[in-house]
């Protein structure tokens, strides 16, 4: 008798692994098809660089830039840059929620940053967040905006992360730099370089993206709201924060996701 058995009974099996397609290193860019006649955007896609997302009809840059254009170039200015975005357009009389979860089928992401879309829909698109194992990433632009300090969504999400746009906390919207517009495309970006259960989400360089100037008490106020922001450190531009709505860290969700799926 081998006494070890008593202990643990083993068994060791060789069998193929699976592979799901999920990854935790990718992110979706939600918003308006391109402007241009005769552009062939899918309404579901991956590209792989932005000459891609251009081949596609989307324009980049200047002036009649199209907000999922201008989101992916920003996307694909981080250094390294992405391997892949992954784009949802958003169709005839869609909401963006709506676009959402059609994307949710398609597997291979898991930020969603939304682009050129009305901040209204930002809390439906958290709730829905919410009940996938996936995140979302959204510009916060408003926050300063009134009376009350208030975040475009509420502070009961888990799996919503705001990240602060402006250059003051005054600006006018019509001041803001265009790539500051989708500063969540270069945080997730930066981000999902660093491989998940390795990573702080705090202290990345975003390219591109113009630094916020804030006095102590709207970093404080920033701060109680669980928003991110991106200063100057002594000679550096970092995101400061890290985390999610709620107030849990960002790369606490990313690796448990991560962890579930891959002891799955």
């Amino acid at each position: 008798m081998n006494y070890f058995d008593l202990i643990a009974n083993l068994n060791i099996d060789i069998a193929q692994q699976i592979s799901d397609g999920q990854s935790f290193s990718n992110l979706l860019i939600v918003g308006p098809a391109p402007k241009k006649e005769g552009a062939n955007a899918a309404p579901m896609s991956v590209y792989s660089s932005l000459d891609e997302v251009i081949s596609a009809g989307f324009v980049t840059t200047g002036e009649g830039a199209d907000p999922v254009g201008a989101a992916a170039r920003v996307a694909f200015s981080q250094k390294p840059e992405p391997d892949a975005i992954y784009i949802a357009v958003m169709q005839d009389e869609e909401t963006a929620v709506q676009a959402v979860q059609r994307a949710i089928s398609t597997a291979g992401w898991w930020a969603v940053c939304t682009a050129g879309v009305d901040p209204t829909q930002y809390e439906a698109i958290a709730q829905y967040i919410e009940t996938q194992e996936k995140v979302f990433v959204y510009t916060e632009l408003g926050f300063f905006g009134g009376a009350k300090t208030t975040a475009s969504v509420s502070d009961m999400y888990f799996r919503t992360i705001g990240v602060f746009g402006k250059e003051t906390a005054e600006q006018a919207d019509e001041d803001i730099p265009e790539d500051n517009k989708y500063i969540n495309v270069a945080f997730a970006a930066e981000w999902f370089n660093y491989q998940a259960g390795t990573e702080t989400t705090a202290y990345k360089k975003l390219v591109g993206i113009a630094p916020t100037q804030l006095t102590a008490s709207e970093m404080a106020e920033l701060d109680a709201a669980n928003l991110n922001y991106f200063v100057t450190v002594g000679n550096r531009n970092l995101t400061v924060g890290g985390k999610v709505m709620y107030g849990e860290w960002a790369d606490v969700i990313r690796f448990r996701d991560w962890l579930k799926n891959d002891m799955q």
